[in-house]
């Protein structure tokens, strides 16, 4: 029971203080659990590229020599038995595992790009969904504001039924549009809480967010950096290093290894004896294996080259898709505000008409239905418009 409730405790544990932008990045960047587990990776080829440069474990056996099928075991009848004690020690080149530590430790790098790229998307992904709540938070705002505005007309559309200067049909029109704005409400409520969860899960507990006004002027785009400055760059181009690496190792297998035996026969009745050896391994299949494994890294190196290439291409077309979204969403932001102002100023000349019986009421409610969709399309762009620049920073 003790176990549920500690468990319950650390799942609905919030960090209590309301964070901005930066303060979520920095808290997400120190507690989300998909970057923790690159340290114990990063540990793990640590180690190894410390092993590599150490010689094998040596074998020590002990075994009889020379005993008679009926005896196993020396005895002072058979002088040429005896019991054996070795040790023997393969002394691996240090040029060989040299190599195959730098092999690990391009391994341990590779780690270390990946987490770059993780800490990339988790910022990139942060951000965005801070803006889409920052954004559902003013879209909130804005229909409560037109609801607000449909309830005012509503009281005065009634005190006008009273003097049989509107009908009962116009209240019902206005009421169902203040349904359906609060069906809207309802919706974005939603979407937001979504959000939310989804920036508990990147910071690894449940925040708190405070809401700030966002940009309502934007510059343009600044130049790129080096795209082969790219994490994604980065990572193939090491890729290609450590193949390079086991190209140069593979090639060195040929070389022998030597390996060292001594042996120590105790003997019943003739002197104890010893041996020492020293072993050489032939490359007698140089031509048939080596050669064939290194024809293989290369030709795995060569893929990486095209692999490399064709990432560039990728990247170079998301930038540019970027940049096309990112200028036409301006334009469209510009247009909607230059839009959304007429539409304002027709409302009011509306609304002053509609008191002297020369505009229907159906004319004011289609009116704030087109200034309610213009409203949510300028938060929309808005939050398209803001999310370019992390999708950006994710990929240079």
């Amino acid at each position: 029971m003790k176990k549920y409730i500690v468990i319950l405790f650390l799942f609905t544990f919030t960090y209590g203080e309301d964070l901005q932008e930066k303060e979520l990045i920095q808290f997400a960047l120190e507690n989300s659990p998909l970057l923790k587990s690159f340290d114990y990776q990063l540990d793990i080829y640590s180690i190894q590229s410390k092993v590599a440069k150490v010689l094998p474990n040596p074998n020590i056996y002990f075994g009889l020599l020379n005993v008679e099928t009926k005896n196993f075991y020396p005895s002072p009848s058979n002088p040429m038995s005896s019991y054996l004690l070795g040790f023997s020690q393969v002394y691996t080149l240090p040029v060989k595992r040299e190599r195959e530590s730098t092999i690990f430790s391009l391994n341990g790098d590779t780690i270390n790009i990946l987490k770059d790229i993780k800490k990339r998307e988790v910022v990139s992904s942060l951000r965005q969904f801070y803006y889409d709540w920052q954004i559902f938070a003013e879209k909130e705002k804005v229909l409560e504001s037109i609801k607000l505005d449909l309830e005012i007309l509503k009281k005065s559309v009634e005190n006008e039924y009273k003097f049989n200067r509107a009908t009962l049909s116009d209240i019902f029109e206005i009421q169902a549009l203040i349904l359906q704005t609060e069906r809207l409400i309802s919706q974005t409520q939603k979407e937001q809480l979504i959000t939310k969860s989804k920036i508990d899960y990147l910071c690894g507990s449940s925040v708190s967010i405070s809401k700030v006004d966002l940009a309502e002027n934007f510059s343009q785009l600044e130049g790129h950096k080096d795209l082969m400055q790219s994490p994604y760059i980065v990572y193939i181009k090491r890729q290609m290093d450590i193949l390079q690496a086991e190209i140069g190792r593979k090639s060195l297998e040929y070389i022998p290894d030597v390996e060292f035996m001594f042996e120590y026969m105790k003997r019943n009745i003739l002197p104890d004896m010893f041996s020492f050896k020293i072993g050489l391994s032939l490359p007698i299949f140089k031509s048939k294996k080596e050669d064939l494994v290194v024809l293989q890294k290369k030709n795995e190196y060569s893929i990486k080259n095209v692999e490399l290439q064709q990432e560039i291409l990728r990247l170079k077309q998301i930038l540019e898709e970027l940049n096309i979204e990112y200028k036409k969403d301006l334009e469209s932001l510009d247009i909607y505000k230059k839009l959304y102002k007429e539409k304002e100023l027709q409302l009011q000349s509306l609304k002053v008409a509609y008191k002297y019986g020369k505009v229907n009421l159906k004319e004011i409610l289609l009116l704030y239905q087109e200034i309610l969709n213009i409203q949510l399309e300028i938060l929309q762009l808005k939050g398209e418009i803001l999310k370019v620049k992390p999708k950006i920073e994710a990929i240079l």
